[in-house]
């Protein structure tokens, strides 16, 4: 049997490895299974890739964090094949520094919704009715089934919180309106949400999100607030980027640890947008200097790539149209899997990946033969 695996991203590399464990542990005789990996490019990773720029920093295709307590299988492949890991606990805020009239910086716990207490008197006191409205009326809570991402957070938060932080949020991450996006991606990513339905995959060419990743290193010292930091969150239509990343936490990602430091931003656009990776990109300085996060005179190294695709955004009928898909493209023996061959929101990280190419090594290795 010949298989061939197109891309030799996270999804290629969890099938390999797992075949692999079948052809060391004697499981199955699989001396007939040839396997094939087409990749255009000059290495494997794809948007998991890593780039060293000019100036010796290192940066990800945006964040990728490991969630390793999610696969046990997936933590001991990586550590077989890397031994050391740096192991960060996440500690993340957001920024809604317009809710209080403020132009730098204002931070509040993440998940903005649990950050309730802390908002300003007036806000504080309308999210705090809406939520208690809504805590009352359990019965109608538990037989109303909201279809899109904004319908089920005003059933379950309200409109203030609607306002305050998911409709400039989602707008600057996805580019795409709440009323267009479905809750059943939400199990993992929101707090407290439920699964529904999505929209349709063949409609998405006029949907399409492209991310363009900014990185900036600098001289130390750290920035003091930030040191503390994972990632922060920002809804503020002012600044082009919905994350900010403080890369050289996370290991040896600078040309020298003891002189350098680096941030990372992901800004989203809709693939029709005509501003450029050089406009963004200087935006994206200008926002972390707004913020007081950086110092102009302490930049050494500005560094910025554009991403065709950035995520597999939820839609009305996704759902039914991936089951339809996929029925197809199975009858054919073609298996669409990972971040984007899938086009689940959910389960796009590389963990996911890896693990949905374990799982289909397995089917079409063990269970057909």
């Amino acid at each position: 049997m010949r298989i061939v695996c197109i891309g030799c991203a996270p999804t290629t590399l969890g099938f390999a490895y797992r075949l692999n464990e079948i052809i060391k542990e004697g499981i199955e005789d699989v001396d007939d299974i040839e396997l094939i990996v087409l990749e255009k490019e000059m290495k494997p990773g794809g948007l998991s890739g890593t780039i060293r720029d000019e100036h010796g920093f290192l940066w990800d295709m945006g964040g990728h964090i490991t969630f390793s307590h999610n696969f046990p299988y997936y933590e001991k492949a990586t550590k077989e094949a890397i031994k050391e890991w740096n192991n960060l606990e996440r500690n993340c805020m957001v920024d809604l520094n317009y809710l209080y009239g403020e132009s730098g910086i204002n931070l509040v716990p993440y998940p903005a919704q649990f950050a309730v207490p802390l908002f300003p008197e007036e806000t504080k006191r309308k999210c705090l009715t809406e939520l208690k409205q809504r805590y009352e009326d359990q019965q109608n809570i538990s037989q109303s089934f909201p279809t899109d991402f904004e319908s089920w957070v005003l059933h379950h938060f309200g409109p203030s919180i609607l306002e305050i932080f998911f409709k400039p949020y989602t707008k600057k991450e996805t580019k795409y309106l709440l009323i267009k996006r479905s809750c059943s991606w939400v199990g993992t990513r929101v707090a407290k949400l439920p699964q529904e339905k999505l929209e349709e995959l063949c409609e998405m060419g006029k949907e399409e999100l492209k991310v363009i990743i900014v990185g900036v290193g600098l001289e130390l010292p750290f920035t003091e607030f930030c040191q503390k930091f994972t990632w922060l969150y920002f809804p503020d239509p002012k600044v082009p980027f919905y994350r900010v990343t403080f890369f050289s936490r996370y290991g040896d990602v600078t040309p020298d640890s003891s002189k350098y430091w680096s941030v990372m931003c992901d800004c989203a656009l809709p693939c029709d947008d005509p501003a450029t990776e050089e406009e963004i990109r200087d935006q994206a300085v200008e926002g972390l200097i707004r913020k007081t996060i950086i110092k102009r005179e302490k930049i050494v190294s500005i560094f910025s790539i554009t991403l065709p695709y950035g995520y597999p955004i939820p839609t009305i009928q996704r759902d039914s149209e991936l089951s339809r898909c996929h029925s197809i493209l199975e009858e054919y023996q073609i298996y669409s899997r990972g971040r984007f061959g899938g086009w689940k929101y959910e389960v796009s990280n590389q963990d996911h990946c890896f693990i949905q190419g374990k799982e289909l090594c397995d089917r079409l290795v063990l269970a057909l033969r």
